[in-house]
């Protein structure tokens, strides 16, 4: 037990020396083709819908008015990610819910 903890500390000091290797670690090698490019398009519509707006947003704590954001993620596909496509949904299911959280969270 104890080997264990002084390996946690071992890597604890490791990651706080050298973060910025640690923080080019990417799940992207472990995707297929389509999550790639789903991974992908949803960065682009972040970039260009959310990333604009998220220092004012992050700043005043309020969201702009003028863009209608929820209609913008409707119209790109991104609500019922998991819903079957008999209800309209993507069918597509939690791990590609999981990525366009990641890169809309990184846009903003």
């Amino acid at each position: 037990m104890q080997r264990l903890f002084a390996a946690g500390k071992n890597f604890s000091a490791v990651l706080s020396r050298n973060r910025t290797h640690h923080a080019s670690f990417t799940t992207s090698l472990l995707f297929d083709d389509t999550q790639k490019q789903f991974k992908e398009s949803v960065a682009q519509f972040a970039q260009e819908n959310i990333a604009p707006y998220a220092e004012k947003i992050d700043r005043t704590n309020c969201f702009p008015k003028d863009i209608d954001l929820w209609k913008l993620m409707g119209d790109f596909n991104l609500h019922g990610i998991t819903a079957p496509e008999q209800y309209g949904g993507l069918g597509l299911g939690y791990l590609y819910h999981c990525i366009a959280m990641e890169e809309i969270s990184r846009a903003s």
